[in-house]
């Protein structure tokens, strides 16, 4: 798979090459700061922070074709906590060109090929990839398409999934609303989490919204025999174009996903308040409170303070 995906992307880029000097380059980007603070039972408590930058660049190698990539740092203060960061390979601080590729436009769908962040499900409880920076925690090598066919909205996704562990993942998610404020969808997906043993997936999701209110629910199982099944509730209430709050309750099997952000082994609640400032400022307050449900029932929290500025 990985060699086809070389090969389609050498030869589009020998067939466009004249193209790439003369389009502009567009960029757009990001810049995060953020406060953490965890406890956990029988552990002392630890705060911390961590600054991200992102820049994302494109530019268009013919009508139908865009290059892109992403230039990215990171880095921890205080305690240097935090999963979402792989100290182990970086130590505190990485610098990196994380996410490079190809867009493809064709017939209402898009193909957006080579190293990318990935989301499989309204709540990523499948996959969940794009918030990560550097070349692990589950940033994807190869082609997801997206697009309608009549009134279904589709995403399907082959390539590998752990560029470390070589995960080879395939998945479709398809959606569609057959009521007005209805939305309903299913997944199928396999991976292959080690080597020579494969794993299968499905899942339904449903979301609904009503006034200022929007509720979600998403199901995953796997066909391991233990430890099997996912599922998230959530709502979000918008009080006004500035102003949100989200709640969502989890409970998440270490064997029931690909890649998740929903604590596997583990269940609880999370609690998320956004404000924008303005268009390009905003402040994101998210507390969550878990329970192991898999080993010991310790409990431990989390609290984290964000401001972002996108440009």
């Amino acid at each position: 798979m990985k060699k086809i995906i070389t090969a389609a992307l050498a030869a589009a880029m020998v067939l466009t090459t004249g193209a790439v000097f003369a389009a502009p380059v567009e960029f757009d980007g990001q810049v995060k700061t953020q406060y953490r603070a965890q406890t956990r039972d029988n552990e002392a408590d630890t705060t911390g922070g961590i600054f991200s930058f992102r820049l994302n660049a494109k530019t268009a190698l013919s009508n139908n074709v865009d290059l892109f990539a992403r230039f990215a740092a990171q880095s921890l203060s205080g305690d240097h906590i935090g999963a979402d960061f792989n100290k182990d390979k970086y130590g505190t601080n990485v610098v990196v060109i994380d996410q490079y590729g190809f867009i493809l436009k064709d017939n209402g769908f898009q193909y957006k090929i080579g190293r990318q962040g990935l989301s499989i499900s309204p709540t990523a409880l499948l996959y969940s990839s794009e918030g990560y920076i550097g070349d692990k925690h589950g940033l994807f090598d190869g082609v997801v398409a997206t697009g309608k066919s009549g009134v279904t909205s589709l995403q399907v996704v082959a390539g590998q999934g752990d560029i470390d562990n070589k995960d080879r993942v395939y998945s479709i998610h398809a959606s569609y609303s057959p009521a007005k404020d209805w939305t309903v969808g299913g997944t199928v997906a396999t991976s292959n989490p080690n080597v020579g043993s494969d794993r299968t997936y499905w899942g339904t999701d449903v979301q609904y919204a009503t006034g200022k209110a929007n509720f979600v629910a998403d199901y995953l199982k796997s066909d391991e025999d233990t430890k099997n099944d996912a599922i998230v509730l959530g709502v979000s209430y918008a009080f006004d174009n500035k102003n949100t709050l989200s709640a969502y309750a989890h409970r998440t099997g270490s064997n029931s996903h690909i890649y998740t952000d929903w604590d596997p082994g583990e269940k609880g609640m999370y609690y998320i308040y956004n404000h924008a400032f303005d268009k390009t400022t905003a402040l994101n307050l998210l507390y969550k409170d878990n329970t192991k449900k898999e080993s010991d029932a310790t409990a431990n929290t989390s609290f984290r303070a964000t401001v972002s500025y996108k440009f």
